[in-house]
């Protein structure tokens, strides 16, 4: 097996799911959840959500901002709903349906990593390739640095412009530095290495149970 670049940085995701069959169920209950919010689709997805979570072996590292982002819309929708005159079963249904889209999105960063994501998106633009500037966003997407870089950067600049005052010469001269600072640590192809992709029987499992709250549509 070839040794990873230097400077690459680990990015984890699932041991048990293969990213494409990841981000084609979280695309399924999405629409699912989009197309509905009555209690049994809603609740479906949730039965459907619970243990995929909890057997696809995944990387927290994105579960803070998720709560974050779901308490953000919860409370939206809820006080949207009120304020509206929607009146409060349906506005608490709309409440768990927005809780669930971002708990989806959630699930689908940390089963298949930021690497996975990457890799998954790089080989759909590379089918489209016929269609115009497709071609340049894959080799781009290929060149992205991993997300643990990136939070890296975005923490240097914090630790910068914290003491920075708030005029627009020392502000000027933050940003140049923490470029250049930036600049000078980048090593081209020096991101994660490419995540290798392989569906198994377990994936199409996970993209088959994510249909079954469709049932209660078909009930409707």
């Amino acid at each position: 097996m070839p040794a990873a670049p230097a400077g690459a940085t680990s990015e984890r995701g699932s041991g048990r799911f293969d990213p494409r069959a990841v981000v084609l169920a979280a695309l399924l209950a999405s629409a699912l959840l989009l197309a509905s919010t009555s209690w049994p689709l809603l609740l479906g997805v949730a039965a459907w959500l619970v243990p995929a979570w909890l057997l696809c072996r995944p990387d927290n590292d994105a579960v803070p901002l998720g709560l974050a982002l779901a308490g953000l819309l919860a409370f939206a929708a809820l006080t949207g709903g009120l304020l509206g005159g929607a009146g409060l079963e349906l506005t608490l249904r709309r409440v768990l349906r927005a809780v669930l889209l971002v708990a989806v999105a959630t699930w689908m960063r940390a089963a298949a990593g930021p690497g996975g994501l990457r890799e998954t998106f790089r080989r759909a633009l590379r089918r489209l390739r016929a269609l115009p500037a497709v071609s340049e966003a894959a080799a781009l997407m290929e060149g992205l640095d991993p997300g643990p870089r990136l939070v890296a950067a975005g923490r240097a600049a914090v630790d910068r412009f914290s003491d920075v005052p708030l005029r627009p010469v020392p502000l000027a001269d933050a940003v140049i530095a923490w470029v250049a600072a930036e600049s000078a640590g980048y090593r081209p192809g020096a991101g994660a290495a490419r995540t290798r992709l392989r569906l198994r029987a377990p994936d199409a499992l996970l993209v088959v149970l994510t249909l079954t709250p469709a049932l209660a549509l078909a009930g409707a």
